[in-house]
């Protein structure tokens, strides 16, 4: 999500990509080559797109110790599936209630680090601390994630620590050698991390795990299937995880034997992107973490939403994809959802509750063209871009989200969710809470 600082590298952002909707350093050739690839017999121009692409005029911005004024916090349930949803007939009904929200203003610092770029939640049951993995490619400093501590009194939390990743040399990865997205606690082993990587610069994904202390341990396998080919082959066919759209969310589940990796987009072999009148489909890696090379045991796929509907005509062009994914039990998930117009500049995300317990292991096919696998099956949580109106900061617009995970808050058990602000004034790092009213 980290993007370049300059005019051109923004503007491409806005076109480009869909986490905080900007691709990352791209140059603005690059975007046009990949728009007509992708695009049927359209030719758009999107030189017109605004800078700021979702966030117009000034923004107010509270202090991080600042707590949710009292009116934010009244009562406001979401009970989603609908009773008569496959998955609620099932029995799998998540109902939750607007717990408070809070901003850190954009250039804030905590022991000479910029925080910013916040793409990934887990939470350490032992330390009492959620973990942020900043995707802080090297602009702003090295790739980090930060500790935040819990204040009981309010739903407010503020920084303890920052560990910073170390590579095998045990020396900070040089800028642009990880784009680190995801983060999870393998409990006994450390810290697993998602880095996008680079594709269009020859850079691929990873999966690295690290020691708490953010020095590399080892990278874990990762399937053929979502790894690009070498980029001086001669061979046309495209293949892998599309630039900016690799790995993104990363969760295990409470049993602490699987872990889910979310691939954010169509692997480029498996069909079309989003439209307005159907969603691509996207993969999910499921690694079985009792084996000792813990490979891959699934890959289960789940069907995007369409984008959202244009005003009018030439407004659709648009883009989608996953931000994160929170494992309830194993295939079991709340998904984090995320869509872009880019006519419109505006920004749609909701959660989703994901059930995979019948989804077909699609493991065996490269492509899903030609194919149509059972998928996961999907219902609605939250709106967000509905529940704006709960915020509290006077703006009460909604921002990138990109991370999420339970945490404990006193006796109840809220949901975290935190926003990528891509280290941008325009942008800011806008937490959320709300807490589980149940879950069955």
């Amino acid at each position: 999500m980290v993007s370049g600082t300059n005019r051109e590298n923004l503007k491409s952002e806005a076109a480009g990509r869909l986490k905080s909707e900007a691709a990352r350093g791209l140059k603005e050739e690059s975007f046009f080559a990949r728009l007509l690839r992708r695009a049927i017999g359209i030719f758009v121009v999107v030189a017109s797109i605004s800078i700021g692409w979702i966030y117009m005029g000034p923004v107010f911005l509270l202090e991080p110790e600042r707590p949710a004024p009292a009116e934010s916090l009244n009562s406001s349930v979401v009970a989603y599936p609908k009773k008569s949803s496959p998955l609620a007939e099932a029995g799998a009904a998540v109902k939750l209630n607007f717990f408070g929200d809070f901003v850190v203003s954009t250039g804030t610092r905590f022991k000479k680090f910029t925080i910013g770029g916040l793409s990934g939640l887990t939470f350490d049951s032992n330390t009492k601390r959620i973990l942020t993995i900043s995707d802080d490619r090297g602009r702003s400093g090295p790739p980090r994630w930060f500790e935040w501590g819990i204040d009981s009194t309010k739903p407010v939390v503020n920084p303890l620590g920052v560990v910073v990743l170390l590579d095998k040399s045990g020396k900070a990865f040089k800028d642009g050698e990880l784009d680190p997205e995801g983060i999870a606690l393998w409990p006994g082993k450390g810290v697993v991390v998602s880095s996008e990587g680079n594709i269009g610069q020859g850079i691929p994904p990873r999966l690295l795990l690290f020691s708490r202390t953010g020095r590399w341990l080892k990278d874990l396998p990762l399937p053929n299937v979502v790894l690009a080919k070498d980029p001086e082959s001669k061979t046309p066919t495209l293949k892998g995880a599309r630039d900016n759209q690799a790995l993104e969310g990363l969760t295990i589940d409470p049993s602490h034997r699987w872990m889910y990796v979310a691939v954010e987009g169509v692997l480029e072999q498996d069909g079309p992107v989003s439209t307005r009148e159907k969603g691509g489909v996207v993969r999910i890696l499921e690694y079985d973490l009792s084996e000792s090379e813990a490979p891959t045991a699934a890959q289960l796929a789940v069907e995007l939403s369409p984008l959202p509907k244009a005003k009018t005509s030439g407004e659709d062009l648009g883009i989608n994809g996953v931000s994160d994914i929170l494992a309830l039990s194993q295939r079991r998930f709340l998904l984090l959802e995320r869509a872009y117009l880019l006519a419109r500049s505006e920004l749609f995300v909701k959660l989703f509750l994901v059930d995979c317990l019948k989804a077909e292991d699609i493991s065996h096919l490269s492509s899903l063209e030609g194919h149509s696998p059972k998928k996961c099956e999907k219902e609605l949580v939250l709106d967000f871009n509905r529940e704006v109106e709960k915020f509290s900061h006077s703006e009460q617009r909604l921002d990138n989200l990109e991370g999420l995970t339970w945490i404990p808050w006193g006796a109840k058990k809220v949901l975290a969710l935190v926003s990528d602000n891509n280290f941008r004034q325009e942008q800011q790092t806008q937490w959320i809470f709300y807490s589980l009213i149940s879950e069955k």
